[in-house]
């Protein structure tokens, strides 16, 4: 090549080593030593790529398309490009560019669009799809997936702290069995023996407080087959308060509730013809000058 010679830039009529116009004079504009193109052909590829995007987007956020036409977040060919031509029809028609010219230059576009790095769009037969890291998902989408993505990484973070305890505690139970085996065994005898006494004591608690408000519901009963207001049989508090629970458990609660309460008596008493065990809420009572005392 000649010496200060540069190619002829591209889409240009070049002659005696000038520049002397472009090819698509409706699209390109000839200005100093290049053809620049029209803004019309960038809002095309911007436009094509948005519409593109916008259809994987809808598909894979389960909702409703935004265009018509769209297959399962592809875009036909046809459909694309008859809605590019509405969308940019106004600018057509000052052009005097008809649907088939636009058609021509759309598919070299696309061909473009598809080849450039980076684009994120792809043709596969008839159709164009977007890729994943390109698409332009709705707003209420965005916040869908951010929301799921910090949900994913803190179960990942607690999966995997968990993962790391539990390994640990493998280890140090491998490691120190013959003293972690026997720790367990004392401990789980401590834990029932306070869990027993806990038991008893609430059980115990109950009794005294079901006694008294024998006492309180019942003074007309005084001097009758009752021997107290607060007597009743123990086989009933038995069936009111540990229905199907442990005996043991009950008598023990009987015991405790005498340690803890003196005025609880337990005694044998006649009721209703019957010979019966029962429990009973004594009120003293202390000079004939003083009122009755309750002690609770």
């Amino acid at each position: 090549d000649p010496v200060g010679c540069v190619p002829c830039p591209e889409n240009g009529k070049c002659k005696e080593g000038k520049l002397v116009g472009c090819n698509m004079p409706k699209w390109y504009r000839h200005r100093g030593q290049q053809c620049v193109e029209e803004k019309v052909l960038r809002d095309m590829r911007r436009q094509a790529r948005i519409l593109v995007d916008e259809a994987a987007a809808d598909f894979e956020c389960g909702y409703e398309p935004r265009h018509e036409g769209t297959d399962e977040g592809n875009f036909p060919k046809d459909k694309l490009f008859n809605l590019l031509f509405h969308k940019l029809k106004k600018n057509l028609q000052r052009m005097n560019v008809n649907k088939h010219e636009f058609n021509q230059v759309l598919e070299k576009q696309m061909s473009f669009i598809t080849k450039e790095e980076g684009a994120g769009i792809s043709v596969k037969g008839n159709t164009y799809s977007s890729d994943k890291g390109f698409r332009r998902y709705p707003a209420t989408c965005t916040i869908k997936k951010w929301l799921l993505r910090l949900w994913y990484n803190a179960l990942a973070a607690i999966y995997s702290r968990a993962w790391q305890w539990v390994t640990m505690a493998a280890y140090l139970s491998f490691k120190y069995w013959q003293y972690i085996l026997p720790s367990i065994v004392l401990g789980g005898g401590w834990l029932r023996r306070t869990m027993h006494r806990r038991a008893v004591l609430n059980l115990a608690l109950k009794i005294r407080n079901r006694l008294k408000h024998y006492a309180n519901s019942r003074p007309q009963l005084r001097g009758s087959m009752y021997p107290s207001p607060a007597s009743v049989p123990i086989d009933h508090l038995r069936s009111e308060l540990w229905c199907g629970g442990s005996p043991k458990v009950f008598d023990e609660a009987v015991r405790k509730l005498r340690e803890l309460y003196p005025m609880v008596k337990d005694s044998e008493t006649l009721i209703d013809g019957v010979q019966r065990r029962c429990l009973s809420w004594w009120t003293p009572i202390q000079t004939p000058n003083r009122q009755t005392t309750r002690r609770y």
